[in-house]
């Protein structure tokens, strides 16, 4: 763009010092030439900035899909776990823990509110 801009100010130049200001035919040819180079120049501007919209899209919509994808991986790491828990909780061994533990545990809540109480 930087390149566009210092054409037209080179063009702009040249027609100051080497343009007959009696010449306004010439003069109105050079406006208009002038004229449709920052057409141009603007119409580049707006594709360039459709392009970076539409790289920024594209970054956008890859950072949302690694999203699910993280999402996704995660569901299937819980689900596991759940699995994994609930063999934990099936086992014969957490259920016989559990009945010997279980009357330390109410012991324990009674014995808790007896001192608070």
């Amino acid at each position: 763009m930087t390149e566009q801009k210092a054409h037209i100010t080179r063009r702009i130049s040249h027609v100051d010092v080497d343009t007959d200001w009696s010449d306004t035919e010439a003069l109105k040819l050079e406006i208009l030439k002038l004229r449709d180079e920052l057409i141009g120049a603007i119409v580049r501007e707006g594709e360039l900035r459709a392009q970076l919209e539409s790289i920024q899209n594209e970054d956008r919509l890859k950072l949302e899909l690694a999203a699910v994808q993280n999402h996704e991986q995660l569901l299937a790491m819980n689900e596991n776990l759940e699995e994994q828990l609930d063999a934990i909780i099936e086992s014969r061994t957490w259920r016989i823990g559990r009945f010997f533990m279980k009357p330390a545990g109410l012991a324990k809540t009674v014995i808790r509110t007896r001192g608070h109480g």
